[in-house]
């Protein structure tokens, strides 16, 4: 699969579709193992929620159109932490992190729409693409803080140091491997913020591929496991737009299930 670049069009308000907001996002060629340069279906499907989602999630947020243009912007360039992510300022936002970002569509996406300081995270290989695209669209966060860094949900060293906390950890088409259910349930456990009124959210969508994807049950009873409730969930249909992957030659039909958890 060759190398292109596509924009990819978010309803502003989830609903009229003449007023959109545009992301621009370029893909490698897709080889081996590096699904990460690939913007699949749960994504787009995720991305054009969250418009309606997050002011549910969050009653204080304010679209990036509604924020006072006077007010200081946050500065462009963060300390380290100790495991080497850039941490973004406070902000009366919800502190975002995207798992297992790929293209980084859904994280910009968050960022674009309500001005969240927002932590794009992959593998290393998956970082250099991620990074064209956040500085491809930094017209459009310009009003928030956008950063890219590396996260191996294997290595618990690599996050479990540091004092960084999230109060909304967003993933999409994250589970491909067996082992993923129990590595990203252990992210989002260590890097979820607490508090005494639960308001920190973690919102997961994946497809469904195959008829009943064993990652999904297993994602479900390790949340459980790891303190999480579900707070709401549902399916909706999309379309995979890579020729390959249909029998047909066109667009493949993908249903995705989407789901809101929050702290015990």
């Amino acid at each position: 699969m060759p190398s292109i670049s596509r924009t990819f069009r978010i309803p502003i308000d989830g609903q009229d579709p003449s007023d959109t907001l545009d992301i621009k996002l370029h893909e490698p060629s897709l080889t081996g193992d590096n699904l990460g340069h690939k913007t699949w279906v749960a994504s787009y499907l995720l991305a054009k929620r969250l418009p309606t989602l997050l002011p549910r999630l969050f009653p204080g947020i304010k679209p990036s159109a509604e924020i006072d243009p006077l007010d200081p912007p946050p500065p462009t360039k963060y300390p380290n932490n100790p495991h080497r992510h850039p941490i973004p300022p406070p902000s009366p936002h919800p502190r975002t992190l995207e798992l297992g970002a790929g293209t980084g569509l859904v994280g910009l996406a968050a960022s674009a729409l309500f001005s969240t300081h927002t932590l794009l995270t992959d593998l290393p290989s998956i970082l250099p693409n991620l990074q064209r695209n956040v500085t491809a669209n930094a017209s459009l966060t310009a009003s928030s803080a956008v950063a890219a860094g590396p996260l191996d949900w294997s290595d618990p060293d690599s996050y479990v140091r540091g004092d960084a906390r999230f109060d909304l950890i967003l993933a999409a088409d994250s589970l491909y491997a067996p082992e993923h259910p129990s590595w990203i349930v252990r992210v989002m456990g260590t890097l979820l913020r607490w508090d005494e009124e639960r308001r920190a959210r973690v919102v997961v969508e994946l497809p469904f591929r195959r008829e009943r994807p064993p990652e999904h049950e297993d994602l479900r009873v390790r949340m459980r496991e790891g303190g999480f409730v579900l707070v709401e969930e549902g399916e909706e249909v999309g379309y995979d737009d890579w020729e390959e992957l249909s029998p047909s030659g066109g667009q493949l039909e993908v249903k995705c299930w989407w789901s809101v958890w929050r702290w015990r």
